[in-house]
């Protein structure tokens, strides 16, 4: 058990989540939890307020670019780099004085919120398909790191920004070198398919997939968000607790969030992925509704918990649903993607909550209009979960732009010196090309092993496709060219022009190549 946690993709992982926990946490020393509120006149004031927005809409708006940036150079280079931007700006916000100088500090600290776009990539890549929805919901909680130092930073230790925040800058300094150091996560060797990334960020949103991430996510990790923002607000208007220990009750639901965030992975199943999602928000919304009515102290306290708890694992499971559909050479940008629209929703309930305080003096109306909201998604998830967990794929991202040559391997060429010219002319074309071999044969071992034999840096893998690729397979062969293999298509009909034809139309490729026919370079 343990020696599954303790070797080179668990070491990736746990990389990726102390980066998530310390960038997260420079991120939000903008929030009530950090020390951004100190540096204000009055507390949490009207400009720390716009400091949040400010970090927040940088931090979410940035994971799009930053994606893209860890599917073309690596999270081995684009982590480091975000430490150590991050630790400048951490030295900057030391470096300044009360007043509106934080809020130019706080767009170089919104580059720490860009972190999960990052290690999502890292976890995706280091682990196989069945591995990696538990791991990205593990990932997730790195968060709670962040949420406890601002439980100590806040309540259990008298704070002096001007030593703790140049501490936190030689802590991320020290794991950017760490990270450059162990990571294994370089370049894409098919690097040229992001040259027109616009294109490829905009056809993403247009996929389900994408649309179905992004809204659950907005849901979950957007509130999530909203409660870390305005929670200190409500329970002070509300309740009428002092700033202390509203920040405690903010920082305690933030902990317990991200603790059920492993929780969502864990019991998230491929037959059923919306499972949790609808018993989730089912919880959460219910929850927020009976807020709206302003129940007595310990009980509001229980309902927050409830929140806190549903929420968390909402984002988990979707967290999961990302590893488990991602295509590992857009997994940074699939990551990106969805945590931008993620952490941009998480504005909008404070936003709500604000204005509707502000008009009637309570927050009956904004909490029940946000229950409505999660109690909507149960709903459309329980009604329609079928169609939508069938909608739960990316069946042309990391294929559309992509130059694969698809061979078609004859029978005849596959015995004796003919089996050896195939080998040799194979060999070849796939130095200089990205190649998909295709052939009719129930045992693909003697074309594999001389394949391998005459490549000895490239990994060959033979499997077995259907007549009309099933999105399976052809998932897998997408992810072994990402990853620079050479597949070997084995057609179990015995016809491999038909299964060659049917499988390059689906990789982007138009035409086949015979083997007969030299590849020009």
């Amino acid at each position: 058990m343990i020696s599954r946690w303790w070797h080179r993709p668990a070491i990736s992982l746990w990389i990726a989540a102390v980066g998530y926990g310390l960038t997260f946490w420079a991120w939000s020393l903008t929030g009530p939890v950090g020390l951004v509120p100190q540096l204000w006149t009055g507390g949490y004031s009207g400009g720390a307020g716009v400091a949040v927005v400010t970090t927040l809409v940088v931090g979410s708006l940035g994971r799009v670019p930053v994606g893209v940036l860890a599917d073309r150079y690596g999270a081995r280079l684009v982590l480091p780099v975000i430490g150590v931007a991050t630790a400048i700006a951490v030295l900057l916000l030391a470096a300044v004085g009360p007043g509106p100088a934080v809020l130019a500090v706080c767009v170089p600290l919104g580059i720490g919120g860009t972190t999960f776009a990052v290690g999502a990539a890292v976890v995706i890549r280091s682990y196989p398909p069945q591995l990696r929805a538990v791991r990205m919901s593990v990932f997730g909680a790195g968060m709670g790191l962040a949420s406890a130092t601002g439980v100590v930073c806040q309540i259990w230790v008298t704070v002096d920004p001007r030593t703790t925040l140049p501490l936190l800058a030689v802590c991320l300094v020290g794991y950017s070198v760490v990270g450059a150091a162990v990571l294994r996560d370089r370049p894409r060797r098919h690097g040229r398919a992001d040259a027109h990334s616009g294109r490829v960020v905009a056809d993403m949103l247009r996929l389900p997939v994408v649309r179905h991430l992004s809204g659950w996510y907005a849901v979950s990790f957007g509130g999530l968000v909203a409660c870390g923002v305005y929670l200190p607000a409500y329970l002070h208007h509300a309740y009428g607790l002092s700033a202390r220990e509203a920040v405690l009750y903010t920082a305690a639901s933030a902990g317990l969030a991200a603790a059920c965030r492993p929780v969502g992975g864990w019991v998230y199943r491929p037959h059923d992925p919306t499972l949790v999602l609808r018993i989730a928000f089912t919880a959460a919304g219910g929850a927020v509704l009976v807020l709206a009515l302003h129940p007595q102290p310990p009980v509001a306290a229980g309902l927050i918990a409830v929140v806190a708890a549903g929420l968390g694992a909402a984002s988990g499971s979707v967290q999961a649903l990302i590893g488990a559909t991602a295509p590992a050479g857009r997994a940074g940008t699939v990551a990106g993607t969805v945590g931008a629209i993620g952490g941009l929703a998480g504005v909008l309930p404070p936003l709500l909550l604000a204005v509707t305080y502000g008009v009637s003096g309570t927050y009956s109306t904004g909490l029940t209009v946000l229950a409505a909201l999660a109690l909507a998604n149960a709903t459309h998830l329980h009604r329609h979960s079928g169609s939508i967990a069938a909608q739960l794929a990316f069946p042309s991202i990391g294929t559309s732009d992509l130059t694969t040559t698809v061979v078609l391997v004859p029978p005849a060429g596959r015995d004796g010196g003919g089996l050896a010219r195939t080998v040799t002319t194979l060999a070849d074309l796939a130095v200089r090309h990205e190649l998909v071999a295709v052939a009719a044969d129930s045992d693909p071992g003697p074309l594999v092993d001389g394949l391998r034999t005459h490549l000895p840096r490239h990994r060959i893998v033979g499997i077995a496709v259907s007549p009309t690729p099933h999105p399976d397979e052809l998932a897998l062969i997408t992810e072994l060219l990402d990853d620079g293999a050479l597949p070997v298509a084995v057609a179990a009909s015995g016809d491999p022009a038909t299964a060659a034809r049917r499988l390059a139309a689906a990789l982007g490729q138009g035409q086949v190549q015979p083997l007969a026919q030299e590849v020009a370079p």
